[in-house]
């Protein structure tokens, strides 16, 4: 994709989602807080996912504190990914939950030649059911708020007791995966999305914040450097985030600072651009007065053409993603224009 075109679709969809605001950038030291994260990356299981069909199913235990638990499945169907073949696919199927509910768990399985999967909880009323080409972050630029972006083989996420992501009844659900086959022999992919509901009473809404920068500019043979910083939303815990970069990152971190330079305190970090952890933290992390999160991506461009943001897994991108609560929204943050979806 074109690195311009995507970045204008991006400035169309904060304009048509409704007024714009500049992200404030205060100055200041950060203040103390005793959060630890617990790092949740593994290195990548023996077994190969996709090779024999579907992944294996889901056995993981649901959260204890959720009353008139639900488990409901969705699955990308099988398909065969050639040598050098790059492409992003989407479906959208219904949830089949029999009320309105909050998630309590999500965890999701891929294959060897999935560079990630986007779970979306969608308004569209007509099923997709079909397995068909689509757009790179197609959902988020058409106003569609994600609520699991898997990197690593086997990912989840449980949220804190009492707090869950909100799922209407029979809720749509919309799968984007973008496959990327390296090799030299063909692959078989597919992935498995499980969730585990509760009833939605007496429990406190979450959602994600998705901030990043699209000013990437790496010549050729050369490292290179994005950084970007958002001051926290008003009074939310954060429980959860990672970044995220392309085949060039080298090392990515997130940081509570207080602004885009100066001290800051990392609470994220990784070494790996295909299977960066998700770091969870408990308790969650909370900001002081003028503090919120600064990533910094750093790249290695081995390549003899200049790098810049993109689709592609040839281009790179420079985002982080987190869960947080109480709810105000899906929040969608790039250089400095942010916006929140509500669900």
């Amino acid at each position: 994709m074109n690195g311009r075109i995507f970045s204008l679709s991006f400035l169309v969809l904060l304009g048509a989602c409704g007024p714009v605001t500049q992200a404030p950038t205060p100055d200041g030291s950060p203040g103390e807080d005793s959060t630890t994260p617990q790092d949740t990356g593994a290195p990548p299981p023996d077994a190969v996912l996709g090779d024999t069909g579907a992944p294996p199913a889901d056995t993981g235990a649901p959260p204890a504190d959720g009353g008139g638990m639900e488990r409901r499945e969705v699955l990308i169907p099988t398909q065969m990914v050639r040598p050098g073949e790059e492409a992003t696919k989407c479906r959208e199927v219904r949830l089949g939950n029999s009320a309105g509910s909050l998630v309590r768990r999500i965890h999701v399985s891929l294959p060897v030649g999935s560079h990630h999967l986007i779970v979306y909880r969608s308004r569209g009323t007509t099923e997709q059911p079909e397995l068909t080409p689509c757009r790179g972050l197609s959902g988020i630029l058409t106003g569609t708020a994600p609520i699991f972006i898997a990197q690593q083989r086997e990912s989840e996420i449980t949220f804190p007791q009492g707090v869950g992501l909100t799922l209407e009844a029979n809720q749509m659900i919309r799968l984007e995966e973008h496959f990327v086959n390296t090799g030299t022999t063909p692959l078989s992919v597919t992935a498995r999305v499980t969730f585990d509901l509760a009833r939605a009473e007496g429990l406190t809404r979450a959602d994600m914040m998705f901030w990043g920068t699209q000013t990437i500019n790496i010549p050729p043979r050369s490292m290179g450097t994005a950084q970007y910083f958002h001051a926290a939303l008003p009074a939310i815990n954060v429980f959860g985030l990672t970044s995220h970069t392309h085949e060039y990152g080298v090392l990515s971190t997130i940081e509570v600072a207080s602004a885009l330079t100066g001290p800051g305190r990392e609470v994220h970090r990784s070494t790996s651009w295909s299977e960066p952890p998700l770091t969870l933290f408990n308790p969650p992390l909370r900001f002081g007065d003028n503090e919120g999160l600064r990533l910094i991506c750093r790249y290695n461009n081995t390549s003899t053409r200049t790098v810049h943001f993109g689709e592609s897994f040839f281009e790179e991108m420079c985002f982080l993603w987190a869960y947080y609560y109480p709810s105000s929204g899906f929040h969608l943050c790039f250089d400095g224009l942010c916006r929140a979806l509500p669900f």
